[in-house]
């Protein structure tokens, strides 16, 4: 089981990887940051904006793994550029 330990909005200062997708965002990029409980260890991890929305609207119940959410962010922000057309 998992537990989330510190959750908060953050402008990073250096490049990070998003969990959630896995693509390298460049530094002074707003990113959530979570520190997670997981078997024993803590890890730190970074989500996108596009991340953060697809998480928003999954289940409670919903799980992901690392990488798991980059078809959905994608599809996501071609939505974004379709609408600013």
């Amino acid at each position: 089981m998992n537990a989330i330990l510190r959750s908060k909005n953050v402008i990073t200062r250096k490049p990070h990887k998003c969990f959630g997708c896995l693509r390298t965002f460049p530094a002074n990029t707003p990113m959530l940051f979570e520190a997670v409980a997981w078997d024993g260890t803590v890890d730190n991890n970074y989500f996108c904006a596009s991340c953060q929305h697809v998480m928003s609207e999954l289940s409670y119940m919903d799980t992901f793994s690392e990488g798991g959410l980059y078809d959905a962010a994608i599809e996501y922000e071609k939505t974004l550029s379709g609408e600013m057309k």
